[in-house]
C-alpha cells in the first residue's frame, strides 16, 4: 500500500496522540484545573425576584476565569476525544476483517456524538449566566458518555489485538 507524506504525518500523529493517550490510562484522576496563586473574586450571585410572591431566587453565575478554565478543559477534552477517534481509524485500517468491521460501525456511531459534542460546546461559549450551569452539565453529560463509548472500543480492541 503506497502512502503519501500527507497520509504518513496523519499516522504519525495518531499513534503518538494514542500512545500518550495509554500511557495515562492508568491514572483514576481527571484533568485538574488550573490554580492561580493570585486572588480571584468570590463568584457572583445573580439574585431574581419572582413576580408572584417576591421571594428571591439565587443562582451561582460562574466567574469569568472560571468559565474560560471550563471552556479550556472542555476544548482539550474534545480535541483528546477527537484524537482516539482517529486513532481507532488508523487501527482500523491494519486490522483484522472482523476487527475493521467493529470498529467502522464503532466510528461511525462516534461521529454523531463528536457533532453533538461540539453543538453542545459551542452553546456553552455564548449561554448566558442564567444557562451556564444547565448547558455545562448537558454537556458534561454528552462529553462523558462519548468517552466512555470511545475507550470502551478502544480497550477492546487494543486487548483482543486482531479479534474483537
Amino acid at each position: 500500500m503506497k502512502r503519501t507524506g500527507l497520509s504518513v504525518i496523519a499516522i504519525a500523529i495518531a499513534l503518538t496522540t494514542s500512545l500518550s493517550l495509554l500511557a495515562a490510562c492508568d491514572k483514576a484522576e481527571g484533568p485538574l484545573p488550573k490554580v492561580s496563586t493570585a486572588e480571584q473574586p468570590a463568584p457572583q450571585m445573580e439574585v431574581k425576584q419572582d413576580g408572584a410572591n417576591g421571594a428571591a431566587n439565587s443562582t451561582t453565575a460562574p466567574s469569568q476565569s472560571e468559565r474560560e478554565s471550563t471552556l479550556q478543559m472542555a476544548r482539550q477534552e474534545i480535541d483528546q476525544l477527537t484524537a482516539q477517534v482517529e486513532a481507532l481509524k488508523v487501527k482500523a485500517q491494519d486490522a483484522s476483517v472482523a476487527l475493521k468491521e467493529k470498529l467502522a460501525s464503532d466510528i461511525r456511531g462516534f461521529e454523531p456524538d463528536l457533532k453533538e459534542v461540539e453543538t453542545k460546546f459551542n452553546a456553552l461559549k455564548v449561554a448566558g449566566a442564567n444557562a451556564w450551569q444547565d448547558m455545562k452539565t448537558a454537556f458534561t453529560a454528552s462529553i462523558d458518555k462519548l468517552k466512555a463509548s470511545v475507550e470502551k472500543s478502544s480497550q477492546k480492541s487494543s486487548a483482543t489485538g486482531s479479534s474483537y
